[in-house]
């Protein structure tokens, strides 16, 4: 779905954490002709998630950063232009909550019931740390994100919700979009 986006002013930032398929080259050379502007670093030891996913927002070069798990994929061909109408639309975010729903069922998981500015500070992080459990369908603001980088969460499984959490606390504003943006749990026949 990423070559198929109606939106293409966007890279795709890969952290390799020493993944032992031997697909390494197949990936580079897809990414090499598939036109899209990319970033890829294989890490020299396996840092497990939370590591990993620190190293794949520090290649991100753009305003934003989008998180997408390894098994899911973007919901349609025009999510990131409907993503980036709706950053247009609320003006400056730093942080943005998506819905999701299972590749499968179509089963629709909505931790976001209604778009719209839901606010920033202590409490707002507070009352929405749960939304972030899931790590596909969230965006940060890319220079905030990189700002609170720190391994002292690591083996937490968790850093995407104390970036999200550190942001909004300290002023960013949420963006609650009930946009389905991901599909989780990729199934290929095959």
């Amino acid at each position: 779905m990423l070559s198929g986006q109606t939106y293409k002013n966007f890279e795709v930032c890969i952290s390799d954490d020493c993944s032992t398929d031997r697909r390494e080259s197949e990936l580079v050379d897809f990414l090499k002709t598939s036109g899209l502007s990319f970033s890829y670093k294989r890490q020299e030891k396996n840092s497990r998630y939370d590591a990993n996913l620190r190293a794949s927002v520090a290649l991100a070069s753009g305003q934003f950063c989008f998180l997408l798990g390894n098994d899911d994929c973007l919901a349609s061909p025009e999510t990131l232009l409907k993503l980036h109408n709706e950053l247009q639309l609320y003006g400056p975010v730093g942080v943005v909550i998506t819905n999701y729903e299972d590749f499968a069922t179509g089963k629709r998981d909505r931790r976001i019931r209604k778009t719209g500015v839901i606010g920033s500070g202590p409490e707002v992080a507070a009352s929405n740390y749960r939304n972030f459990s899931f790590v596909s369908g969230i965006l940060f603001e890319t220079a905030k994100a990189k700002e609170h980088a720190t391994g002292k969460w690591d083996w937490s499984e968790m850093y995407q919700m104390f970036i999200g959490c550190r942001m909004i606390a300290e002023g960013g504003i949420l963006l609650g979009l009930e946009t389905v943006t991901v599909r989780k749990d990729i199934r290929i026949h095959g």
